[in-house]
């Protein structure tokens, strides 16, 4: 416990040094980061290539894929510093710039309207913690998110916290009342958010057409809008610039919806997070394994 508290220190105390750096200067230090963390990005440089080779058909040797993983790797950077002292600061010093959360706004209040809850599915690009927070500001309810524990059990404590102050509960995907806490959220007519564009665990469940291959996907927000008869609505902030965001949302199921099929739902879902993956390339997560070409 000693050293987990310890770690939880370090974690809040480099997070506090983020929020006193001017705004202008998170980018070059971004790219100074970068630089800096060139000898043990190699893995991550591997993954990107690889994806971006077998995806996208760009070839590694080329400049233009050398210059699209450096903006890849610096958007994570950039955006992560931002996400993390937006947090920090709060509401009333958020330097945060945001487009399109009055159009959220009124989205969200017609799909909640009808009493079903609101499944919200992002994906790994943009801020998906930004997702969180304004679609919790646009309710004035918690906003109940589904995430994976961190290996570091430190950092899963502080991601707790961090996400505690955007009004996000983290519903942790190793507790044993997972399914019970989210059918309640939405038998409560809750908000319940999913970042479904990672594999799922042992590979099982529906498989779909992602970036035109054969590609599973998680089960659980299909499963949860058909058995519930749940709305479904796409959210994604994504970075215009620095401290400046555009909220992306699309209603993929409609209040009282009729759908049954688990495979054509899931699909709508990952065809709308690919869809605004090609409108904004650089900000996904191509340093992911999510192929069955990487073993």
């Amino acid at each position: 416990m000693a050293v987990i508290s310890l770690q939880l220190v370090l974690i809040r105390g480099l997070i506090y040094a983020f929020t006193l750096i001017p705004k202008p200067f998170v980018r070059p230090l971004a790219a100074s980061l970068l630089w800096l963390l060139r000898p043990v990005l190699g893995k991550e440089k591997e993954k990107l290539y690889r994806n971006l080779e077998e995806v996208l058909n760009l070839p590694r040797h080329s400049i233009f894929a050398k210059n699209f993983a450096r903006q890849v790797l610096q958007h994570q950077i950039e955006s992560g510093i931002e996400s993390l002292v937006s947090a920090e600061k709060g509401p009333r010093h958020d330097p945060i710039e945001i487009l399109g959360f009055e159009s959220l706004e009124a989205t969200i209040s017609d799909l909640k309207a009808a009493g079903k809850g609101l499944i919200v599915i992002t994906g790994h690009m943009g801020s998906w913690e930004f997702v969180a927070k304004y679609c919790a500001l646009a309710t004035g309810e918690t906003f109940n998110a589904l995430a994976k524990p961190s290996k570091s059990p430190a950092v899963t404590k502080y991601l707790e916290s961090s996400r505690s102050k955007m009004n996000t509960r983290v519903l942790w995907t190793d507790r044993k009342t997972l399914l019970k806490d989210m059918m309640l959220s939405l038998k409560h007519g809750q908000i319940l958010g999913f970042v479904m564009d990672q594999k799922p665990d042992g590979r099982q469940g529906p498989e779909v057409t992602f970036f035109d291959r054969p590609t599973k996907f998680v089960a659980g927000p299909a499963k949860l809008a058909t058995r519930m008869q749940a709305p479904v609505l796409a959210v994604f902030c994504m970075r215009e610039g620095p401290w400046r965001y555009r909220i992306v949302h699309k209603v993929v199921a409609s209040p009282h919806h009729e759908e049954r099929d688990e495979v054509t739902l899931t699909q709508a879902m990952a065809a709308e997070i690919e869809r605004v993956i090609r409108l904004y390339p650089e900000q996904w997560v191509w340093n992911y394994k999510r192929w069955r070409f990487q073993t």
